[in-house]
């Protein structure tokens, strides 16, 4: 959730047709369009503005755990929403996505905030097996389209535009900081760190599944570091 303005909250009291302060809902004239549902019943949607939340009311997904992220170019991000939402539908999954081509250049523009730049969509698995699950058939999904911005807090999955992390799925926050927090085993609320690189909270390790086969990336960087390694030496 991005955070709101005074101007924002005047619009929001503004609107009569829902509770004080609610969200009302947007519309952009570069919006990017769902492809259309044969279940919208079943499905809640919503927007603030910059990001629009697609939400399966059959299904819920835990506070925390892993998210994926899909990374797109500006050219491509309408046909990677459709084709990602329309899987997502059949699924059953959650997700959202940058509402708008502008919300798009705005969040990966120069001035950008470096820990949200490259996060078209971001989606919510109910448990680890589907995380797995998505992580394969999200690949093979958007691996026709060209590399969306490396997503600096995530790590790839086999140098596709697919990427996870682990965190908050779910707005939670301490009671002494407004900052994002997760729970650890212990009951403890710790904060959920975004940092400008992947880490893992101490009691969270990668699904073994992920460990032995996102091979793709560290392939390559064999390949960068042997090559590196032969600029350096003259033999």
């Amino acid at each position: 959730m991005v955070g709101y303005s005074a101007d924002d909250y005047l619009r929001f009291s503004a609107d009569k047709e829902t509770i004080y302060y609610s969200e009302p809902v947007y519309a952009c004239e570069d919006a990017y369009v769902l492809p259309t549902n044969d279940n919208s019943e079943q499905w809640g949607v919503r927007s603030d503005g910059h990001w629009t939340y697609v939400n399966c009311l059959m299904y819920s997904f835990p506070p925390q755990g892993w998210k994926i992220h899909i990374t797109s170019t500006i050219y491509d991000a309408q046909n990677v929403l459709y084709d990602v939402a329309e899987y997502l539908f059949v699924k059953s999954i959650s997700f959202k996505y940058l509402s708008s081509r502008t919300c798009f250049i705005q969040a990966n523009g120069k001035y950008a905030d470096r820990l949200e730049s490259g996060k078209f969509i971001t989606i919510y698995p109910s448990s680890e097996h589907i995380f797995i699950q998505l992580l394969k058939d999200l690949k093979t999904i958007v691996c026709k389209y060209d590399d969306g911005p490396y997503i600096l807090t995530d790590k790839q999955w086999q140098n596709s535009n697919v990427f996870f992390r682990y965190g908050a799925l779910k707005p939670r926050f301490s009671n002494e900081k407004n900052v994002p927090v997760i729970v650890t085993p212990q009951g403890d609320l710790i904060p959920d760190k975004e940092l400008p690189l992947y880490s893992l909270p101490s009691f969270v390790d990668e699904p073994i599944y992920v460990k032995e086969n996102n091979y793709l990336l560290i392939i390559l960087k064999w390949k960068i570091n042997g090559l590196s390694n032969r600029l350096r030496c003259p033999f």
